[in-house]
């Protein structure tokens, strides 16, 4: 499911439960430590029990404003997996 604001959590949470998916993990994502939460992204499974984890608040941005070490860690899989040709995946 895509990020989205914080405030709409129980909205996505009802409809989830209105089409038999439950929630499994909840990720928050601040801009900087200092800050109010931006928006989560929500894992959910389709057909089981509720199961709730909620993971820490991700902060994006270093007080300097460059990325931080998890942020850049997390980009970097995700570019990885992306342009990473299937045969070098196997080896």
């Amino acid at each position: 499911m895509r990020s989205t604001e914080p405030n709409r959590l129980p909205e996505v949470i009802c409809l989830l439960k209105n089409t038999n998916w439950s929630q499994n993990a909840c990720d928050w994502f601040s801009q900087k430590a200092e800050t109010n939460r931006i928006c989560f992204l929500l894992e959910a499974v389709r057909g089981q029990s509720p199961d709730l984890r909620v993971e820490p608040t991700l902060v994006i941005y270093q007080p300097d404003g460059s990325y931080m070490p998890e942020v850049l860690d997390i980009y970097r899989y995700s570019k990885r997996q992306v342009f990473e040709r299937p045969q070098e995946r196997l080896q």
